[in-house]
Formats: C-alpha cells, sequence, structure tokens
C-alpha cells in the first residue's frame, strides 16, 4: 500500500467515525456524563434523553438515504455536488427540529440550547450551500468543541482531557477533507468556524 492511498484510506475512516449526524448524540453525551450536576440526573431519564437524540439526529436521518438514492436525489452517500446536499439537509433540519421539539419539553439545561443551536448551524449551511459546499463535518466537529469549552466555563467542569481530545480529533477531521479533496481549505475552515462560533454562543449566554 502506497503512501498515497494508506492516507486516503486513514481520511475516510476518520469521515466514517465522525459522521456529523453522530456528533449532535456525542454532545448529549458531553453534557449528560460531564460530572456537573446535571449527570446526576436518573441513568433512565439519561438513556431516554440519549434514545431520542440517537434515533431523531442519526437513525432517521440515514432511513431517508436510500429514498434519495432511488429518486435520484443524490448520485452516492458522499453527495458530492453541493447542490444534491439541499434536499438531505433540508430533511435533516425537519426532523432535528421535532427531536427538539421532544426534548425541550424535558427542560435540562444545556440540552436545548445545544439542539437549537445544531438546527442553526444547519440553518445556516443550508444557505451558503447554494454557493459554496462548506463542510459540514467540520461544522460538527467545531460545534462540538465550542460545546465542550462553554460547559468548562458555564459549569467549571473538568473536562479538559475531553476538549483537548476535540481539538485533536477537529485537525484529524478537517485534514481528512482536505486528503479527500472534498472541500477546498476555505470551505473547511468556514465550516468549522460556523459550527464553534454558533454552539459557542448559545451556550455561553
Amino acid at each position: 500500500m502506497d503512501k498515497n492511498t494508506f492516507d486516503k484510506y486513514w481520511a475516510k475512516a476518520i469521515s466514517y467515525i465522525f459522521n456529523p449526524l453522530i456528533i449532535p448524540f456525542f454532545g448529549i453525551i458531553v453534557i449528560l456524563y460531564s460530572n456537573t450536576y446535571i449527570s446526576l440526573l436518573p441513568s433512565n431519564a439519561k438513556y431516554l434523553i440519549l434514545s431520542i437524540v440517537f434515533t431523531g439526529t442519526f437513525i432517521l436521518p440515514l432511513c431517508f438515504v436510500p429514498m434519495y438514492m432511488y429518486l435520484k436525489v443524490i448520485k452516492s452517500i458522499d453527495m458530492e455536488d453541493r447542490l444534491q446536499r439541499i434536499l438531505p439537509l433540508a430533511v435533516t433540519i425537519i426532523l432535528y427540529s421535532l427531536t427538539y421539539y421532544f426534548l425541550i419539553k424535558v427542560s435540562i439545561p444545556f440540552i436545548g440550547s445545544f439542539l437549537l443551536s445544531v438546527l442553526f448551524t444547519l440553518i445556516i449551511l443550508l444557505v451558503l450551500l447554494f454557493k459554496w459546499k462548506i463542510s459540514f463535518h467540520t461544522a460538527a466537529i467545531g460545534g462540538l468543541t465550542a460545546l465542550i469549552l462553554g460547559i468548562m466555563l458555564r459549569l467549571n467542569a473538568d473536562i479538559m482531557t475531553w476538549f483537548i481530545c476535540s481539538i485533536i480529533i477537529s485537525g484529524l477531521v478537517a485534514t481528512a477533507r482536505l486528503i479527500l479533496q472534498k472541500h477546498s481549505l476555505f470551505e473547511v475552515a468556514t465550516g468549522y468556524l460556523i459550527g464553534f462560533f454558533t454552539v459557542f454562543i448559545f451556550i455561553i449566554i
């Protein structure tokens, strides 16, 4: 295996592992298990919240992929063309809105504001899709990094290790997208900044 093949192999692995759809689920895990007063919630309540988020933000959006393929809305799951991403992203926004609606009734700190920040991020990305193919991957990992930092600052949570890991993963994800030539440097960096600052503003205020 030559170097180029190896680089693309690990870049694809990183891209699949840190799929943008799974990042909100990771974010809820951070909120529920960050060794703050929120962590005192009963286990069954945590599992219910995680189940709702996992279903609404990951499983259901993925279930629509075969339909997109059948209707030729997208040519592959990578959605190379930016215009192919518009309908799937719009449907994802609807599904995330429903997830937010169900969980806002629970009134657990940070969960509602985090999901709302994710929704705003997706709407911004949808608008920008008509001009650029901003990286969903870096927007997602940027948002997760901002969430961890926000919880550290707001709740004085001792999760510095998580924050450092998120920075490292951010670098890996950004590098992977560039190696695979899925985006330009501008699209990768812009995605990260949009995800980071949108989530950070919602969490910190």
